[in-house]
């Protein structure tokens, strides 16, 4: 799931360029009565007025396990699968579904006017994806989706319309939204996940309360992690989460537990700050994970799980199609359907600290907690 809106729930971003600054030119002095100085070159050639140009890049978090030239997989909001990449200039498709280590031919749209070449370089343990574009000024809408499986389901993408000037415009960055398409519970913090003890010391005795933490994934398990623009937290490509209960004694009188702060939330928060779902424990974290409370009122054992708002995303990338299916039974499809109760996801064997029932190697979207006697709570 590199990336999962990186790479919403997030209304289209407007982005400015600027105008490059040219470079002028001076002249040396000659004898009086003789003929004028020679004037310099410019510095810089000067540009044509009627065409525009800029680069638009995506920076793909832990993108470099892509390459062929990486060591391992690393933590990612994409998914380990994730192999194809596709642009959109103005609605249409100028490169679809490529790989983010090949260079393919570059595009020219269907009346002469605009033309872009498209390029990956890592850098770290992440991808800088860059469309670079000579077209007419004016306003342009610039759209990236992110896929990965067979087939392809959308794992994250971005859309943003920016303003060129005539002449060399300042480079932009796009973000790239989440897509959530499966979740999971875990811990409060990253060492109380480690003891792998049922969330046992995630309770707060002056409070009564446990502290818990919801991470929404993308469709292959993927925890999509929490990133900002302009010290704005990035949103979720498809609306928000709540963490909800699901069995019988729910919205009764008698619940068996109460939940607070539970959501809705619109972006993966940054509760915890260790490896992604995935089973790829190497160098390299980030933050994801929003905190919720839960208390216990009687002796029983409740479920619960995390449940998205709407079908489909908050904004769709003009130019593409997108088909949607229900939550079950799971089916092909680009793009995870909703709203519902988020569907499973697939989680690599050998890692028990992450909470999902009975079986700790699978991503659930529901997780039973008991309330004993004492109304202590543990996760089985």
């Amino acid at each position: 799931m590199i990336v999962r809106r990186p790479l919403a729930l997030l209304s289209a971003l407007t982005l400015a360029g600027a105008l490059a600054a040219c470079g002028g030119g001076g002249g040396g002095s000659g004898p009086i009565g003789g003929p004028p100085p020679p004037t310099a070159a410019p510095t810089v050639p000067p540009t044509n007025s009627g065409r525009a140009t800029t680069s638009v890049s995506v920076r793909i978090p832990g993108g470099a396990a892509l390459l062929p030239s990486a060591d391992g997989r690393r933590p990612q909001f994409i998914s380990p699968g994730t192999d194809k990449l596709s642009f959109f200039v103005d609605g249409a498709a100028a490169f679809t579904n490529v790989q983010v280590d090949t260079a393919p031919q570059p595009y020219v749209s269907g009346d002469g006017n605009t033309k872009a070449t498209f390029g990956c370089v890592a850098g770290g343990a992440d991808v800088t994806c860059t469309l670079t574009v000579d077209t007419l000024p004016g306003n342009h809408l610039f759209g990236v989706v992110i896929k990965g499986g067979s087939p392809a389901i959308i794992l994250s993408e971005g859309q943003a319309t920016i303003a060129l000037l005539p002449g060399n415009n300042a480079a932009a960055t796009m973000p790239l939204l989440g897509v959530m398409g499966s979740g999971y519970i875990m811990c409060d913090t990253d060492a109380h996940v480690a003891e792998s003890n049922g969330c046992q010391h995630s309770f707060d005795t002056n409070t009564a309360l446990y502290t818990l933490t919801a991470v929404a994934a993308d469709y292959e398990g993927m925890a999509i992690p929490y990133q900002t623009l302009n010290a704005s937290p990035i949103a979720f490509d498809n609306g928000s989460f709540s963490v909800v209960e699901t069995d019988a004694s729910a919205n009764t009188a008698h619940p068996v537990v109460t939940l607070s702060n539970n959501g809705p939330f619109s972006n993966p928060g940054n509760a915890l700050t260790a490896e992604p779902s995935g089973g790829f424990f190497v160098a390299g974290t980030f933050a994801y994970g929003q905190h919720f409370n839960v208390k216990c009122n009687v002796l029983g054992t409740a479920t619960l799980g995390l449940a998205d708002s709407q079908q489909g995303p908050t904004t769709p990338v003009t130019g593409q199609s997108y088909t949607y299916f229900p939550p079950n039974p799971e089916s092909s499809s680009n793009y995870p359907g909703g709203p519902q109760t988020l569907p499973r996801g697939t989680k690599f064997p050998g890692n028990p600290n992450y909470h999902g029932g009975n079986n700790p190697n699978a991503i659930h979207d529901l997780v039973t907690v008991n309330c004993d006697a004492n109304l202590v709570l543990t996760l089985i």
